[in-house]
């Protein structure tokens, strides 16, 4: 059934018509970034792709690392499976904006694309991402009844993002494709958390909610520099003087620096919360085996 969706999908979708303003032609493509020509396939920015894709492997990696050590906390699962889907849209970001752009969005075309299947599951595993994290927080830090609503919110908004993305496929939409619409939807997960955890740091300072609150400025840095950097189009100016360092290579670079924060800051301090009624039981379990061991001792 899934298959026959994304068949009528692609076979009905508009991407073809959604052309890069001002319009590009393939044979001008390399004129506005680095290629390497390897046979008849054409790789777009080479230092470029490495970057992206040695952020993919260690997203991956720090999945995978989450999972391993996940200790039956369900906030370490949504960490891990938030980070994997993470990964994988760095993947085909990797794959589409950088090293293989040209293949995808030029190749065979009078006038280069504006954007690919690759870039729309980018968008859509990212949101999807977002909302992920959303719930892993949440069992660190929200009570039981919000942790359900966090839950629903994620599927409700991942949902709509993607019943979007189709109709935005099919309408030929550039703004339902756009980095800037994705935004849109991946932020607020974000937003939620920082203000939740910068609520409760004011009420009752802690050195965890500092090492959470580090990473989210770190990712807000990310974000600001990377605007800034896209705004200013340092990228061209750059490139016109012979050198290639994109506004994408700022954000890649800034993100491995949060993923190395997360392993060496975090990671190991994610846990579920433990409720007073838990906490209240395992003391009264403790005090119950200490006073039996010391009767057995007694005796």
């Amino acid at each position: 059934m899934s298959a026959l969706v994304l068949t009528i999908i692609t076979g009905c979708g508009q991407l073809p018509n959604l052309k890069l303003d001002p319009p590009v032609k393939p044979s001008e493509w390399c004129d506005h970034q680095p290629c390497w020509q390897i046979g008849e396939i054409t790789v777009n920015q080479p230092s470029s792709s490495i970057l992206v894709f040695v952020l993919t492997a260690l997203t991956l990696w720090l999945a995978y690392y989450f999972y391993k050590t996940r200790r039956q906390e369900a906030s370490r699962f949504w960490w891990s499976f938030s980070l994997l889907l993470a990964g994988l849209g760095a993947l085909f970001a990797g794959i589409s904006f950088q090293a293989f752009a040209y293949e995808i969005k030029c190749k065979g075309f009078e006038y280069c694309n504006y954007t690919s299947y690759w870039e729309i599951a980018y968008n859509v595993f990212t949101v999807a991402g977002a909302a992920a994290m959303l719930i892993g927080i949440a069992h660190s830090f929200f009570k039981n009844s919000l942790i359900g609503a966090c839950k629903i919110y994620a599927v409700v908004t991942t949902l709509c993002y993607i019943v979007l993305s189709i109709v935005g496929i099919l309408n030929a939409n550039k703004f339902l494709l756009s980095f800037e619409f994705m935004i849109l939807f991946s932020l607020p997960p974000y937003l939620i958390i920082l203000v939740y955890q910068l609520y409760h740091f004011t009420k009752k300072p802690s050195k965890l909610l500092i090492r959470y609150l580090t990473c989210w400025a770190i990712l807000i840095f990310t974000f600001i520099a990377y605007s800034i950097y896209l705004a200013n189009a340092y990228t061209e100016k750059l490139w016109a003087s012979g050198t290639w360092w994109s506004a994408n290579d700022v954000l890649h670079i800034l993100m491995i620096l949060w993923c190395l924060y997360i392993y060496y800051f975090l990671a190991d301090f994610v846990q579920d919360k433990i409720d007073k009624a838990s906490t209240a039981q395992f003391h009264a379990q403790l005090t119950f085996m200490e006073t039996v061991q010391n009767l057995t001792n007694k005796k």
